[in-house]
């Protein structure tokens, strides 16, 4: 419904790819739908609340009314929190694990079977974070939510492989989108630390159109893991060749970001 998804959306649409698409938020899936209107391209879209399996199945069941199966699968939908770990709430580990790892899981339970009974491959697509690979103060939750995809992306990866199913896991970074525009902070991190971020995001030079070209060469040359804005290739690399630099480096950025006086 909005940033980096839009930005996927009008990216296939834009290489004459039929569309499906789904958001928990109607007004922004109607916004969507409107944009992709420009393209000589079919869409389908239904309003879905990713963390309840029966919503995504029974969108999966309409779908697949429409069309024998998809052959581009992206999971993007994503929600934010900064919090110390102990003073993430049991809810709001259900919110962000709802979010960003069991919607993952949900849809590519509703969606991947059928790609693999048509037997003619695809690919899929999980939107992680750089938080995916190297955890950062204060975002505990979030960071978990992402390793844990990176996770189950790489899982995926290897037995969806022999089906002819590539996998793919994107490390966007620091990006312009939606994601820190509702961020919920706690703690000694509630007054103001959530809108600094979002500033920080939204200065970012690195748009979500550009995410969307990275999907679609990580789709072209099944690459199992593409960071894309330099601070999450620059974090990537350093942290495969010196763990401790990459620690030093993000105690600075957290000691920046979420300073509280």
């Amino acid at each position: 419904g909005a940033g980096i998804g839009r930005a996927i959306c009008l990216e296939a649409a834009g290489r004459g790819g039929n569309v499906i698409i789904c958001d928990i938020d109607k007004a922004a899936l109607k916004e969507t739908r409107q944009a992709l209107g420009k393209y000589p391209v079919e869409v389908l879209s239904g309003v879905v609340d990713i963390t309840k399996i029966s919503e995504v199945r029974k969108f999966a069941r309409e779908v697949h009314e429409q069309v024998e199966t998809i052959d581009i699968l992206v999971n993007n939908a994503g929600v934010a929190l900064v919090a110390d770990i102990l003073d993430t709430s049991i809810q709001d580990w259900k919110y962000v694990l709802g979010v960003n790892l069991m919607g993952v899981i949900h849809v590519c339970d509703a969606f991947c079977p059928r790609m693999v009974e048509r037997g003619r491959g695809g690919h899929v697509v999980n939107v992680a974070s750089m938080e995916g690979f190297a955890a950062l103060e204060g975002m505990g939750a979030y960071s978990t939510s992402k390793f844990a995809v990176v996770g189950y992306s790489e899982t995926l990866r290897q037995e969806l492989h022999k089906e002819g199913i590539g996998v793919s896991v994107l490390c966007p970074g620091v990006v312009r989108s939606s994601l820190t525009e509702n961020m919920r902070a706690r703690g000694k991190y509630s007054d103001g630390v959530a809108d600094r971020i979002h500033s920080e995001h939204e200065k970012s030079s690195f748009g979500p159109e550009k995410v969307a070209v990275a999907a679609f060469h990580a789709i072209r040359f099944n690459v199992a893991l593409r960071p894309v804005a330099p601070e999450s290739w620059i974090t990537y690399y350093s942290n495969r060749v010196s763990p401790g630099l990459t620690n030093f480096i993000l105690k600075q950025v957290a000691n920046r970001l979420l300073k509280t006086q």
